[in-house]
């Protein structure tokens, strides 16, 4: 996980052309084939974060190209893109009718081998979490832990993921699929 050191509640701040041009940069230069992104499309998601990082994700793939982030391309890092997306909802299961339009399909993932793993890392998020804890703590009356709450929270969206597919943990996914055929940074450079 690599964190580009923006912090929860202030991406506002930067155009989605500069947080874009800062994950080509990545994609650059360790080459994934698939990235993982919040969904921006689905419906009642207050978080001004999503919608910034969900927009930027949709218009990376066309910065697969030599010709897009040429400082990069003199740099030694030519073209590249994943070859897949996944799109998640951070905070509850999809609704009927969100995801799998177009060439997606929705997907979901048995995650009870690595739910530890995926808490540990997301209570590293500790300025969204300390906010959340906070924010929870004064509806409650009474001091709430972060750590805690991102567990507790975490394991409960889980488990109502997975008991609607029939496992034990599970996550959702709207797996925007490989396109067929060459990747457009490959294409640009055939004769």
């Amino acid at each position: 996980m690599i964190n580009l050191g923006h912090k929860s509640g202030e991406l506002g701040s930067l155009s989605s052309s500069e947080l874009r041009n800062q994950v080509m940069a990545l994609t650059r230069l360790y080459k994934p084939e698939i990235l993982f992104f919040p969904d921006w499309y689905v419906h009642y998601q207050d978080d001004n974060d999503i919608y910034r990082v969900g927009r930027m994700a949709e218009e990376s793939p066309y910065g697969g190209s030599s010709l897009f982030l040429q400082e990069m391309s003199y740099l030694g890092f030519p073209g590249t893109a994943a070859r897949q997306y996944y799109f998640f909802v951070p905070y509850r299961p999809y609704r009927a009718g969100e995801g799998g339009e177009g060439q997606a399909v929705m997907k979901q993932v048995e995650i009870g081998a690595v739910l530890e793993k995926k808490i540990a890392a997301i209570r590293k998020m500790k300025t969204a979490n300390a906010e959340w804890a906070a924010l929870l703590s004064a509806r409650a009356g009474r001091p709430l832990d972060a750590d805690e709450l991102v567990g507790a929270f975490l394991t409960e969206l889980a488990s109502t993921v997975g008991q609607r597919h029939g496992m034990k943990f599970a996550e959702e996914f709207n797996h925007l699929r490989p396109v067929t055929g060459l990747p457009a940074h490959v294409r640009e450079r055939a004769r």
